[in-house]
């Protein structure tokens, strides 16, 4: 399937649909002013490519999402003023790409979100304003970058999350946080 390009808006329904073994491109598609709703689909064994989508004003939900054994690629997204959720998602086994996206005045929530055996990558992405929420998320053997990843003025909470604490995320003993950043204790 072919979105590149496209302008969402208004009511777009994906939800359940099982993005399994294919490839699904949504490249440099606009979601705007409206509900784009991937609640409970499945992407197992496939090829979605976000990359330059730009979340702007709207309501996007991937709530229940499975990400599993493929790839899902939100390289240099823009999500600015609005709110996409990835609410008890799971992240197993696959690669889900977020490097060099710009998060900036809206919310992004992956509360009580799953995150084992698979990769998620913030590598290069800027936290410049609003918030990106971690509550009770669990991490369990995923590998998490965030590589280079800037915290600028953004509110990035894993304050409530349970497993290990992702490399690269947690400074070095004695070095502050960045700004906006929260971490739990026992990291």
């Amino acid at each position: 399937m072919r979105f590149k390009e496209a302008v969402l808006s208004g009511k777009v329904d994906f939800s359940r649909t099982a993005f399994d073994e294919g490839e699904v491109y949504f490249n440099d598609a606009q979601f705007a002013r409206g509900t784009v709703d991937f609640n409970g689909a499945r992407f197992r064994g496939s090829e979605v490519d976000l990359s330059g989508a730009a979340f702007s004003g709207s309501r996007v939900d991937f709530r229940l999402c499975q990400f599993a054994t493929g790839t899902v690629a939100f390289v240099g997204n823009q999500f600015s003023g609005g709110n996409v959720a990835f609410n008890r998602a799971r992240f197993q086994g696959g690669t889900v790409d977020y490097s060099s996206a710009v998060f900036s005045g809206g919310t992004v929530s992956f509360e009580g979100g799953r995150f084992s055996d698979g990769t998620v990558d913030f590598a290069g992405a800027r936290f410049d304003s609003g918030s990106v929420d971690f509550t009770m998320a669990r991490f369990s053997g995923a590998a998490i970058g965030v590589d280079s990843a800037q915290f600028s003025g953004a509110t990035v909470s894993f304050d409530t999350v349970s497993g290990e604490a992702p490399p690269d995320l947690v400074p070095a003993s004695g070095s502050p946080l960045p700004s906006g950043l929260t971490l739990p204790p026992h990291w």
